[in-house]
């Protein structure tokens, strides 16, 4: 018997654990390409927060209540131009990564390290100028994750990369969703409590 459960364990993979790439951030099992604005209900979109914007002064501050994973700010946050949206992450996927730049947003904008609020001060988001909380696929790039990063370092319009575990490749991102830049809409992306 013993023989036996030694032969099946030797057979076991073991976990896979994603490459930590210096200058970003890793998103573990997670498509950051792929929007959820609805994980959070009514914290998408909601007049009632845009007549509110005493809720956004410290701008993650509903969003740590919450423990969202990124947000999107209109310009002008703190006033009736208000927010945009609490957003989520969609369904965890275990074949890819996600990294975001720790040093630039793209476009020659240089990403900002922020801290949470009150309501979670010792979270730290990756804030950058455009987007609105999303990212859109730039470029298909050929191999593993170093390799992405290679590729989106030498790009300027690249602000981070989807990897596939199975080291294939992946997409180098930039800021925006479908097509749209969107300009003025800030982004906030929660940096994983271990990094």
């Amino acid at each position: 018997m013993s023989l036996v459960l030694l032969a099946l364990s030797s057979t076991c993979a073991a976990a896979f654990t994603p490459a930590a790439i210096a200058g970003y951030t890793l998103h573990a099992g997670v498509d950051i390409t792929a929007a959820n604005d609805t994980a959070f209900g009514a914290l998408c979109q909601n007049k009632a927060f845009f007549d509110f914007p005493s809720v956004w002064i410290t701008p993650s501050a509903v969003c740590d209540l919450v423990r969202c994973p990124r947000f999107g700010l209109r310009a002008g946050a703190k006033s009736k131009a208000g927010p945009y949206c609490v957003k989520g992450w969609a369904v965890a996927n275990t074949t890819v990564d996600s990294y975001v730049s720790a040093t630039t947003c793209g476009y020659g904008t240089t990403a900002k390290t922020l801290s949470g609020s009150c309501n979670d001060p010792v979270a730290k988001y990756t804030h950058c100028p455009n987007g609105g909380g999303d990212t859109m696929p730039l470029a298909s790039v050929a191999g593993n994750a170093a390799a992405l990063a290679k590729a989106c370092g030498a790009d300027t319009k690249c602000c981070g990369f989807l990897a596939r575990r199975d080291g294939t490749g992946g997409t180098t991102l930039q800021y925006g969703f479908a097509g749209n830049r969107y300009l003025g809409f800030d982004s906030y992306t929660r940096i994983p409590a271990d990094q």
